[in-house]
């Protein structure tokens, strides 16, 4: 059974004297004046769960102020039930009342019900309603783009085969105290083939280890297949079905693995980068380089922020897109989200072209600012060649706006699981950073 906002009593009423427990109290008001947030988290509890069966559980209320609050003390699961437990003034801000101490696992289980859209659309409440409070005017953006990291180890085509191998070994011990099946435990020999790998001192000594290497992961993939097989054989049962659906998962996972091994290693072929894996555990991660040099392993994320520091959008991206193609469309979403396209935008010199110029303008853009013109005019970008000085400098501000995001609600490297933990990761952070940035300007 969900609540969508908590009827018990309050412990206390007010907030300490502190200028966090200020923030929060702010943080406290946006989101008492925002009851429609509180309907969307509910959905997305509510989903699937009969109304009169089960014991009531966390409000939906109450799972949104988690989710912000777990975002601005920027800790794990396990540190932040420990935080509202110990903590009066997050118990009041959770608006807990009187209910029983918070676990790990009921934050982890609630918290990662609230869908990334869902996350994204709370966002746009929150800067429409900056909008009509005039906090933001939308007439002058600024958009850039960063990689946020996933949490991975650096990747090496040895470091893959072994974790693969151990990956579908651990999947099939599970698998045999359930259903009794047999399979060939190589963890052992797998463990040592990766540390010769990693330790060889030229390619001639390394590729005997790594043909060990292939032939064990191969032999732990046909052992999986197998196990998956009679699992299904077995029974029926949705958990049956769900660990044969993981363990055929990973298969295709390793199997990717030792293509890529065959074609760099054994065939001397570079590997594009949109057919690398670079994680069992995260293979939606991207491999992204930066200015020819820097790679990052991960997904690049655009950021469209005001004049107030608000991010009006952000989108987590598939590939590594040049920037180029992404200039129109950071403008379009907020003439979609918002209703007008802003009156100036700024950008770096890697999204300018004659063509998107073009198109800005007839979007209904006044003035367009790219830090490096590449052939461009100032004259033909901007009304007033001041503006173009006052553009560039504004656009700069991105950057300050990016590294308090990394800095103030962790997103330099992303903790949470799969491709929409990480959105919702993502957006949480925003999400987090906007309420404090309102917070902020309510007590100036």
């Amino acid at each position: 059974m969900r609540e969508k906002i908590t009827q018990r009593l309050l412990l206390a009423p007010g907030f300490p004297e502190h200028r966090r427990a200020k923030e929060l109290a702010a943080v406290s008001a946006i989101l008492d004046g925002k009851p429609e947030l509180i309907e969307l988290v509910h959905r997305d509890l509510a989903a699937g769960v009969r109304a009169d069966q089960g014991r009531p559980g966390l409000s939906a209320e109450q799972v949104l102020r988690i989710l912000v609050l777990q975002r601005m003390l920027r800790e794990p699961f396990e540190g932040l039930a420990f935080a509202i437990n110990d903590s009066e003034t997050y118990w009041r801000f959770c608006r807990m009342g009187g209910g029983s101490r918070l676990k790990r696992s009921r934050i982890h289980a609630n918290v990662h019900k609230v869908r990334p859209e869902t996350v994204e659309a709370i966002n746009k409440v929150l800067v429409q309603g900056a909008i009509a409070e005039k906090v933001e005017d939308l007439d002058r953006t600024r958009t850039d783009g960063t990689v946020i990291e996933t949490n991975i180890h650096a990747p090496t085509d040895s470091s893959l085969l072994w974790d693969a191998t151990r990956r579908l070994t651990r999947l099939m011990e599970q698998s045999k105290e359930l259903f009794h099946v047999q399979f060939e435990d190589r963890r052992r020999e797998s463990k040592y083939a990766y540390v010769a790998a990693a330790t060889s001192a030229n390619e001639e000594e390394r590729r005997p280890h790594y043909e060990t290497l292939v032939k064990l992961t191969r032999g732990a993939v046909a052992d999986a297949q197998r196990v998956a097989g009679q699992i299904e054989n077995t029974s029926k049962s949705k958990h049956a079905l769900r660990l044969a659906n993981r363990i055929r998962a990973f298969v295709a996972i390793a199997l990717d693995v030792i293509d890529q091994t065959e074609r760099r290693v054994f065939d001397g072929k570079k590997v594009p980068s949109p057919q690398k894996t670079v994680s069992i555990f995260e293979p939606h991660t991207d491999v992204i380089v930066k200015d020819r040099k820097e790679v990052y392993f991960g997904h690049k994320v655009t950021l469209t922020t005001g004049a107030s520091g608000l991010v009006l959008d952000c989108v987590v991206e598939e590939g590594n897109p040049a920037d180029v193609t992404l200039a129109v469309r950071s403008v379009q979403r907020i003439k979609e989200a918002y209703g007008d396209a802003p009156r100036q935008v700024a950008f770096d010199g890697s999204y300018a072209s004659k063509d998107n110029l073009q198109a800005l303008k007839q979007e209904g853009v006044k003035d367009v600012a790219f830090s490096k013109g590449r052939g461009l005019k100032v004259k033909e970008m901007v009304r007033k060649p001041e503006d173009y000085t006052l553009l560039r400098n504004f656009r700069a501000g991105i950057e300050n706006g990016i590294s308090y995001l990394k800095r103030a609600v962790q997103l330099a490297r992303c903790v949470w699981k799969g491709l929409p933990g990480f959105r919702a990761y993502v957006l949480g952070g925003v999400l987090a950073a906007n309420l404090l940035t309102l917070a902020r300007h309510h007590l100036r």
